[in-house]
């Protein structure tokens, strides 16, 4: 499986690493983090399509890479949650590159 790292998955460095599909979202998650040296719980993943279109974050941290439907050879993306100003909800920067 590739991941980058950031909202823009064709203008970044893609890595590869290579996990079981038994292994869960939030196993993933920390493993990528660490291979891309990154820290801090803000972090979450999303499957990019094929015209390298961002998508929907992979919520359930407790499902299994299968049960999420991620397979060889698809690329995911580690995307930084941003924390609004006090008193704000948090909310997700969403500068994602689209395919017009």
């Amino acid at each position: 499986m590739y991941f980058s790292v950031g909202l823009v998955p064709s203008v970044v460095q893609e890595l590869e690493i290579i996990v079981e599909e038994s292994l869960t979202v939030k196993e993933c998650l920390r493993e990528m983090l660490q291979m891309a040296k990154l820290e801090g719980a803000s972090w979450h993943l999303r499957r990019v399509d094929w015209c390298e279109e961002i998508g929907e974050p992979l919520t359930d941290e407790n499902a299994s890479l299968k049960e999420a439907k991620v397979i060889h050879g698809d690329t995911l993306v580690l995307v930084e949650v941003a924390t609004a100003s006090k008193g704000l909800p948090q909310a997700v920067c969403e500068d994602v590159h689209r395919c017009d």
